[in-house]
C-alpha cells in the first residue's frame, strides 16, 4: 500500500485474536511481525482481544511487546470499548513510524 504519491511502501497486518487463545498465539503472531518488519513499516489493526489497561498481565502485555517488535507505539491505554461492568481497550490500530 502507499500512503500517498511520494510515500513508500507500508505493510498493513489486520487481525483477530478470538479470546480463548492459548498463550502460543502471541508467539506466532510475534514472528510474524517480524518477518513483516523487515519487508516495510508495519499498520497492525484488529481486535487482538487483549486488553491494553492492563498492560502488566497476559495477554495485555503480550500485545505491548508484540507492538514494540512492530517499531510502534502504544498511542493510549484509554478503554475503547465501555459497559455498565468494564471498560477495556481491546480494539485497536498501531503503526510504526510512516
Amino acid at each position: 500500500m502507499q500512503l500517498s504519491k511520494h510515500s513508500a511502501p507500508s505493510l498493513i497486518i489486520g487481525v483477530y485474536r478470538p479470546p480463548s487463545s492459548k498463550p502460543d498465539w502471541y508467539i506466532h503472531f510475534k514472528e510474524l511481525i517480524l518477518a513483516a518488519s523487515k519487508v516495510a513499516p508495519i499498520v497492525i489493526m484488529g481486535d487482538l482481544n487483549s486488553d491494553l489497561t492492563r498492560p502488566t498481565v497476559y495477554p495485555g502485555r503480550a500485545l505491548v511487546e508484540s507492538i514494540k517488535l512492530a517499531g510502534a507505539q502504544v498511542p493510549s491505554y484509554e478503554p475503547t470499548r465501555i459497559s455498565s461492568t468494564a471498560a477495556t481497550c481491546l480494539d485497536m490500530l498501531h503503526s510504526a513510524r510512516l
